[in-house]
Protein backbone atom coordinates (compact mmCIF):
# COMPACT_ATOMS: atom_id res chain seq x y z
CA UNK A 1 0.00 0.00 0.00
CA UNK A 2 1.33 3.41 -0.86
CA UNK A 3 1.41 6.58 0.96
CA UNK A 4 -1.11 7.74 -1.62
CA UNK A 5 -3.43 4.82 -0.67
CA UNK A 6 -3.21 4.69 2.67
CA UNK A 7 -3.70 8.63 3.61
CA UNK A 8 -6.37 9.02 1.00
CA UNK A 9 -9.54 7.31 3.56
CA UNK A 10 -8.02 9.69 6.24
CA UNK A 11 -8.49 12.75 4.21
CA UNK A 12 -11.86 11.95 2.64
CA UNK A 13 -12.71 11.31 6.67
CA UNK A 14 -11.61 14.95 7.71
CA UNK A 15 -13.40 16.34 4.96
CA UNK A 16 -16.49 14.31 5.90
CA UNK A 17 -17.00 13.25 2.35
CA UNK A 18 -18.66 9.43 4.39
CA UNK A 19 -19.85 8.48 0.89
CA UNK A 20 -16.73 9.21 -0.93
CA UNK A 21 -14.78 7.11 1.70
CA UNK A 22 -16.88 4.28 1.57
CA UNK A 23 -17.06 4.18 -2.74
CA UNK A 24 -13.27 4.92 -3.53
CA UNK A 25 -11.71 1.76 -3.24
CA UNK A 26 -14.99 -0.07 -4.86
CA UNK A 27 -15.52 2.65 -8.15
CA UNK A 28 -11.45 3.04 -8.01
CA UNK A 29 -11.40 -0.67 -9.33
CA UNK A 30 -14.59 -0.33 -11.62
CA UNK A 31 -12.23 2.60 -13.23
CA UNK A 32 -9.39 0.28 -13.87
CA UNK A 33 -11.58 -1.89 -15.07
CA UNK A 34 -13.11 0.13 -17.58
CA UNK A 35 -10.16 2.28 -18.49
CA UNK A 36 -11.81 5.76 -16.96
CA UNK A 37 -9.71 8.77 -16.96
CA UNK A 38 -8.87 10.59 -13.57
CA UNK A 39 -11.53 13.23 -14.16
CA UNK A 40 -14.36 10.24 -14.72
CA UNK A 41 -13.40 8.63 -11.70
CA UNK A 42 -13.51 11.88 -9.60
CA UNK A 43 -17.01 13.09 -11.42
CA UNK A 44 -17.99 9.82 -10.57
CA UNK A 45 -17.00 9.94 -7.10
CA UNK A 46 -18.70 13.36 -6.58
CA UNK A 47 -21.82 12.33 -8.08
CA UNK A 48 -22.28 9.97 -5.71
CA UNK A 49 -21.39 12.07 -2.71
CA UNK A 50 -24.05 14.76 -3.64
CA UNK A 51 -26.70 12.07 -4.56
CA UNK A 52 -26.21 10.42 -1.49
CA UNK A 53 -26.40 14.19 0.35
CA UNK A 54 -29.60 15.20 -1.22
CA UNK A 55 -31.15 11.77 -0.16
CA UNK A 56 -30.06 12.87 3.33
CA UNK A 57 -31.34 16.06 3.19
CA UNK A 58 -34.79 15.25 1.64
CA UNK A 59 -34.97 12.56 4.22
CA UNK A 60 -34.47 15.09 6.66
CA UNK A 61 -37.05 18.00 5.56
CA UNK A 62 -39.35 15.50 5.40
CA UNK A 63 -39.09 14.09 8.87
CA UNK A 64 -38.72 18.03 10.15
CA UNK A 65 -42.11 18.28 8.10
CA UNK A 66 -43.85 16.25 10.75
CA UNK A 67 -46.35 15.37 7.95
CA UNK A 68 -49.33 13.10 9.34
CA UNK A 69 -48.74 9.20 8.88
CA UNK A 70 -49.52 8.11 5.16
CA UNK A 71 -49.16 11.97 4.13
CA UNK A 72 -46.60 12.51 1.22
CA UNK A 73 -45.49 16.04 0.21
CA UNK A 74 -47.20 14.89 -3.38
CA UNK A 75 -50.40 14.73 -1.83
CA UNK A 76 -49.49 18.63 -0.09
CA UNK A 77 -48.98 19.63 -3.97
CA UNK A 78 -51.82 18.44 -5.05
CA UNK A 79 -54.10 20.13 -2.28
Amino acid sequence: MDNFTASLPLMLKQLKLSTMLQQWNTLGKKAIEEQWSPQQYLSELCHVELATRDDKRLQRLLKNAKLPVGKHLISKLSL
